[in-house]
């Protein structure tokens, strides 16, 4: 066995991102950082240099899975449905504002859990939102029929 190996032990051959820095960028991103903010992240803390191409290429996935996730089928009776809202702080134009996330969780006729729908307003929770989400809903839903 010889000690001397042409076997990279970071990076892998072929290999163009360390392991784990997808999911950094994406957290990083969710947190509200911009891609060039995370592009000086990766390099002052890591040394680690990404082109904002890259770290974009990246973000975008998370949107087409959004994209995704908004357009699945639902089904056809949920008998339970849990509505509530949370208020988060979020970074919006380079300020911190309270921004309210409408959750709707409803529970099928087999007893899993599904979340129907997450919605954001730039407020706190209000029984008008609610109200116009519900509608939303129930435009959707006509409309399959």
């Amino acid at each position: 066995m010889s000690l001397r190996s042409d076997e990279p032990k970071l990076v892998k051959k072929r290999q163009r991102l360390l392991d784990g820095t997808e999911d950094l960028i994406l957290s990083l991103y969710a947190k509200g950082m911009s891609v060039k903010e995370i592009q000086h992240h990766l390099d002052d803390l890591y040394g680690y240099e990404l082109s904002t191409e890259t770290i974009s290429n990246i973000t975008e996935k998370i949107l087409e899975k959004a994209i995704e996730w908004q357009n699945r089928p639902l089904e056809p009776i949920y008998p339970i449905i849990f509505m509530d809202a949370t208020v988060l702080k979020i970074k919006i134009e380079r300020a911190i504002k309270n921004t309210a996330c409408y959750i709707m969780l409803g529970i099928n006729l087999e007893g899993k859990k599904d979340i129907l729908g997450i919605w954001i307003a730039e407020e706190n929770e209000t029984s008008k939102y609610w109200l116009s989400i519900i509608n939303e809903i129930k435009t959707e839903v006509w409309m399959m029929f």
